[in-house]
């Protein structure tokens, strides 16, 4: 009888473990590259492209190949070639998430400001801010419970910036050279202990 509780048991270990396996390698990437770009359309308006997307759920590695977003005139709001990042899931448990890494790659980003004075991403800006509202009551609500981020590495290489004014009446043009960012140790916690 000791047996084949043993061996039920372990049947069941084994079939959760495959699940959790194949859901965090192939379904969760699959269902999030499938789902992008009109999730990105539905609430901005933007379009939206990802190459490939990456998901380790046993070392919770996320990597993000080629995402383009463009505005709703198919011009280049955001690009990069690789994102990626890595937190340690026991930190949860400590009410603050510490990420690893953050490594990002080939940012290109064009910031356009018309004779309005209106930015080319004007409509995202609207709706973060609109939704900003909302999660600024919960927040308010939960403010006790608010979990700390501390963020071990960030890499940021090979970036690149287009801001573009036409609200002058000569129209200003900043087009960097490629640039990058290295920063270590960034922490936000709660109780204002943070550097």
């Amino acid at each position: 009888m000791e047996k084949i509780y043993k061996s039920i048991v372990f049947k069941v270990l084994a079939f959760l473990i495959s699940l959790y396996t194949v859901f965090g390698f192939v379904l969760l990437p699959y269902l999030i590259q499938t789902n992008f770009t009109k999730t990105v359309k539905s609430f901005t308006s933007a379009n939206g492209y990802m190459e490939k997307i990456y998901i380790n759920p046993y070392t919770f590695e996320v990597e993000i190949s080629n995402l383009l977003i463009q505005d709703d005139k198919n011009k280049t709001l955001l690009y990069f070639s690789k994102f990626s990042f890595d937190f340690k899931f026991y930190s949860l448990f400590t009410k603050r998430i510490v990420v690893d890494t953050i490594y990002l790659k080939d940012l290109k980003s064009n910031i356009i400001l018309d004779k309005n004075k209106i930015f080319n991403f004007q409509y995202i800006i609207d709706f973060i801010s609109k939704n900003s509202e909302i999660e600024s009551k919960a927040n308010s609500e939960t403010n006790s419970s608010m979990i700390g981020l501390v963020i071990e590495d960030i890499k940021l290489l090979d970036n690149r910036v287009v801001f573009v004014d036409n609200s002058k009446s000569t129209p200003f043009e900043l087009n960097t050279d490629k640039f990058d960012i290295k920063l270590k140790h960034i922490s936000i916690l709660p109780n204002g202990d943070g550097s």
